[in-house]
């Protein structure tokens, strides 16, 4: 999938899924992402979304294509919110699980506390069967 992004003055990154229109997002300010597209007749119209990606307003009467002009937002990998931090991990088919503490954007490594990393496409979560039976088994 491609995608388009915007950065706003204190880092925080708006990811939408690449449109079927032609756009380019140029600025956030005050909670709104301001771009332009061409409507039919090649004509640049300035557009404006909130950071949702729902369309907000536009200079454009038509513009190329059909369909409303919203931006589809990117889910953020569970891995990229520091709230889900720490968190139970499987790594690949072992049965056994692991506890890590903090995702590096710069390496895209998620670490643990004792210093071993994982790359995000080599785990998952563990789901919440998986932390329930853990649990119990605790329990017995």
């Amino acid at each position: 999938m491609e995608t388009i992004s915007i950065k706003d003055k204190n880092g925080k990154i708006y990811e939408f899924e690449k449109p079927e229109f032609e756009c380019e997002l140029l600025k956030v300010k005050n909670g709104m992402i301001y771009g332009i597209a061409t409507n039919h007749q090649n004509s640049v119209c300035s557009f404006q979304w909130n950071t949702a990606g729902s369309i907000y307003s536009t200079t454009a009467s038509s513009l190329k294509g059909s369909g409303v002009r919203n931006l589809t937002p990117v889910e953020p990998k569970w891995y990229e919110d520091e709230n889900n931090f720490p968190a139970l991990v499987k790594f690949g088919n072992q049965k056994s699980f692991d506890t890590v503490d903090y995702y590096k954007h710069e390496k895209n490594e998620i670490w643990n506390h004792q210093g071993g990393y994982y790359k995000p496409k080599e785990i998952r979560l563990a789901t919440k069967e998986e932390v329930l039976s853990l649990y119990y088994k605790d329990k017995e």
